[in-house]
């Protein structure tokens, strides 16, 4: 009695008409300054997402997207295009960068340690505040030195030019407390601080003037 070889599977044997992954891609709408943006943008970058940034400021026509699919314009707003389905979308920075981590596997670099960072400069400053002298110039110096560090690190991950800016602040602070507490010179470094802290506000108010301009409908 003879005994019926049993197929065996192979590579050759795999149907070849498999349904294939749906097609996704993401749009980010955004507008130039919004530091939650900033954010989701950082992660995009160090997760090596590939992303279609939208403007609503410079091209009317994504405002008019967001409006219409959300009733506002605020942003951060992530727009998923699945093949076959209905769009997603998907509002706060927080969530939209929790998204692009749960699909990539692991979290980005500057969300796992840029709230320690911001974190141990504020520890610093107020333990600057109750330490004497020379223990404050110290930790004074060293809170400011984080602080240009963490602003270094968001300018090129953003290529914002008001990061740069702060972080130029700064390091002006920690070599100008250093100076001041070593008796070498006293610079005035605050100068630099509110001249800075001006045009952020300045260019803040501008962008929300524009926004709660009325926009022509479309017809």
């Amino acid at each position: 009695m003879t005994r019926e070889a049993l197929p065996i599977a192979s590579a050759e044997t795999k149907p070849d008409d498999a349904p294939a992954a749906p097609k996704v891609s993401f749009a980010v709408y955004h507008y130039e300054g919004c530091p939650y943006c900033d954010l989701v943008r950082t992660a995009t970058k160090e997760l090596g997402v590939e992303v279609e940034w939208r403007d609503i400021e410079q091209e009317p026509q994504h405002r008019s997207q967001l409006v219409a699919a959300r009733g506002r314009a605020t942003v951060p707003v992530l727009r998923i295009t699945r093949e076959g389905a209905p769009d997603e979308w998907m509002p706060e920075s927080g969530d939209i960068v929790r998204f692009f981590e749960k699909q990539n596997g692991t979290p980005s670099r500057g969300r796992s340690h840029d709230g320690w960072v911001r974190i141990a400069s504020w520890a610093l400053l107020f333990a600057g505040g109750m330490a004497p002298e020379p223990a404050r110039t110290g930790l004074w110096t060293l809170a400011c030195t984080v602080a240009a560090v963490r602003s270094t690190g968001m300018a090129i991950r953003t290529g914002a030019p008001r990061h740069w800016a702060i972080a130029g602040v700064f390091a002006l602070g920690a070599v100008s407390i250093l100076s001041s507490g070593l008796g070498i010179a006293d610079l005035p470094w605050w100068w630099a601080a509110f001249g800075v802290a001006a045009v952020v506000l300045a260019s803040a108010l501008m962008r929300g003037r524009k926004r709660s301009e009325p926009r022509p409908r479309e017809t």
